[in-house]
């Protein structure tokens, strides 16, 4: 089901169930639920022309081509772009549209098209959202004892994306993080707790039987001893940051 849904016919599919479902509430709440004969019959004409400009209206903008399992926030941006220009078109029609068969069926009330822009705009986002929740969704290997026991060593977001990866591994179980941030401290990222402060490790370490320490911090912000591994009895190994591999020293 979930496959059938990522394809591209799928997401189209999707899109115009959510527009029609944004027009019809539109008008049920501008009309107070109780839609006047005209309203009725120009809602049931306009369900299929609006789908159809919608439609276009991605393509225009390239919106079909993201993929719904690594929406971001630039998404949510263009998705809120293109369907504001797709309302701005309804608003130009009403303002030139002769008040008179025909064209009065393609006349949407302006409370209408405001409300279908913001029906159809949070459910665009909540289905691409709620697609990369699936993608994402994690089962923590906490309870595995083969699963290896590791903790990261700092919580910036070089750390918090090796925890989110490393969530999704089979065989690997992120017991948690240490950082000397005391805002974080106590507090859950990534789905999994801060414990505390750097100098707390080797106690971190010994309580919770970790397996492997991975040092996550930027090289400014490391201490010396931290690239040591002897000061712990088990495996600890830097994880490289951009700034890694962009410096100098690291471009052969």
């Amino acid at each position: 089901m979930i496959q059938h849904l990522s394809s591209r016919a799928g997401h189209f599919i999707v899109d115009a169930i959510i527009i029609d479902i944004a027009l019809c509430l539109a008008y049920l709440s501008r009309y107070d639920g109780v839609l006047p004969q005209f309203q009725r019959h120009q809602l049931w004409v306009l369900l299929l022309p609006m789908v159809a400009g919608v439609v276009s209206i991605q393509i225009l903008f390239g919106i079909h081509k993201h993929k719904w399992r690594y929406v971001t926030y630039h998404d949510a941006v263009r998705i809120c772009e293109a369907y504001a220009a797709f309302s701005l078109l309804l608003v130009l029609l009403r303002i030139t549209l002769p008040e008179r068969s025909p064209f009065d069926l393609f006349r949407i009330s302006l409370g209408v098209i405001a409300t279908q822009l913001v029906i159809s705009v949070l459910g665009a986002i909540a289905a691409r959202a709620f697609r990369r929740s699936i993608d994402r969704r994690v089962v923590p290997n906490i309870n595995d004892d083969t699963a290896k026991r590791i903790l990261l060593l700092g919580v910036g977001i070089h750390a918090v994306m090796v925890a989110n990866e490393m969530l999704r591994t089979p065989g690997i179980c992120v017991i948690g993080f240490v950082d000397d941030d005391p805002k974080k401290v106590g507090s859950v990222i990534a789905g999994v707790p801060v414990f505390g402060p750097v100098s707390s490790l080797k106690r971190v370490v010994e309580a919770h039987k970790v397996d492997e320490v991975l040092i996550c911090i930027p090289p400014g912000a490391r201490k010396p001893d931290l690239d040591s591994p002897e000061n712990l009895a088990i495996h600890t190994r830097i994880v490289p940051t951009l700034d890694d591999i962009l410096s100098p020293d690291s471009i052969s």
